[in-house]
């Protein structure tokens, strides 16, 4: 049975926060595919509530379908944040990131290999400054303390300049996360 972490910001140091939930449900988008960036969500549901407290706490998430302006910074946080080789970090990165404009994006946007399309369904963030890897799928991206969008894909290499960051945008799915959830409240 999966399992999710919450509260933990060390891999190795004991923190009182720390605690590890099994997964009782997880819901990918019905239009996802496997080596598209396209509908690239997963919705997962705790078996039971989590503890909140200063460490795990929810997160207001953008619900009015708009486009981010090219320029916004947003806070990313992951484990292997700006860390393109090596082994993964003991503590939990954050970082600063401005938002692309798409037509800037497209130029950019490379996905295993190949030009990727960005869609209005996506936001790019600036690779040059800082970047999420491979492992960090599903991070936040974090714009004036609401969650715009979750990390989808990095260019070939983690931190490569020549792509952006892509992200999910949540806005967009707002009717159907809406549906997961009203859906999961009576099981």
């Amino acid at each position: 049975m999966p399992q999710v972490l919450l509260g933990a910001h060390s891999l190795s140091e004991p923190e009182p926060p720390t605690r590890l939930y099994d997964v009782s449900r997880a819901v990918r988008h019905p239009d996802s595919r496997p080596g598209s960036l396209e509908h690239d969500l997963l919705l997962l549901q705790l078996a039971e509530e989590a503890a909140l407290g200063r460490a795990v706490r929810p997160l207001p998430w953008q619900q009015e379908d708009r486009e981010l302006p090219g320029g916004t910074r947003c806070d990313v946080a992951g484990w292997t944040v700006g860390t393109p080789f090596g082994r993964r970090p003991d503590r939990l990165l954050e970082a600063l990131l401005p938002v692309l404009f798409r037509s800037g994006c497209n130029l950019r946007a490379i996905h295993r290999g190949r030009l990727a399309a960005i869609t209005e369904r996506q936001i790019c963030t600036d690779l040059r400054r800082l970047d999420r890897c491979r492992g960090d799928s599903g991070s936040p991206l974090v714009c004036g303390g609401v969650l715009e969008g979750v990390f989808s894909s990095s260019g070939p290499l983690c931190g490569d300049p020549r792509g952006p960051g892509i992200s999910t945008r949540v806005s967009s799915y707002a009717p159907w996360i809406r549906s997961v959830l009203e859906d999961g409240a009576g099981n």
